[in-house]
């Protein structure tokens, strides 16, 4: 008694009839007794996503809102050491080009740029085409970052990458 949980993508069966709820915008108030069933459920998540955001709409977006993106790297900057000892991280920006010309710069934070290192280190002189998920919409620079729960797919097997190389 008196928790607060916070619940994402609740699916809820009054009546036996299935409610999903998937922007709950305010607060929601549910109380859990002895006859309530919790059950787990293991998601499929596909290995690309199926929408990918265009770079125009990416301005337009809230802060702090998730995005996945695709593009050509056409430029990337040598790695700036950010922050103080001991705390200090590696950062690089890397700007994407989309099939319609439009630029987009997003950094890529440590672990991400470690990871990838080889990766990116080839990049930019064969014009590869990587694709991006779960990248944060930052304000405050008016650019992407890599978050946590970032992945990044060099040269992947998806039909916007397919209609970036011009097959």
């Amino acid at each position: 008694m008196g928790r607060k949980y916070i619940i994402h993508g609740v699916t809820m069966r009054p009546n036996f009839e299935e409610l999903e709820c998937r922007y709950i915008q305010h607060t929601y108030e549910c109380s859990f007794n002895a006859r309530t069933f919790v059950e787990s459920l293991s998601l499929q998540f596909p290995t690309y996503p199926k929408h990918l955001m265009p770079f125009q709409e990416v301005q337009r977006c809230p802060r702090n809102t998730f995005v996945d993106i695709i593009g050509i790297v056409v430029h990337y900057d040598g790695h700036e050491r950010i922050g103080g000892y001991p705390g200090a991280e590696i950062h690089r920006e890397v700007t994407f080009m989309d099939m319609w010309g439009k630029l987009i710069v997003f950094g890529i934070w440590g672990g991400n740029l470690i990871q990838n290192s080889y990766r990116w280190s080839t990049t930019e002189g064969n014009k590869s085409i990587v694709l991006a998920t779960m990248l944060r919409k930052d304000c405050k620079y008016g650019n992407l970052e890599t978050s946590n729960y970032t992945t990044l797919a060099f040269n992947p097997d998806h039909t916007a990458a397919r209609a970036l190389d011009g097959e």
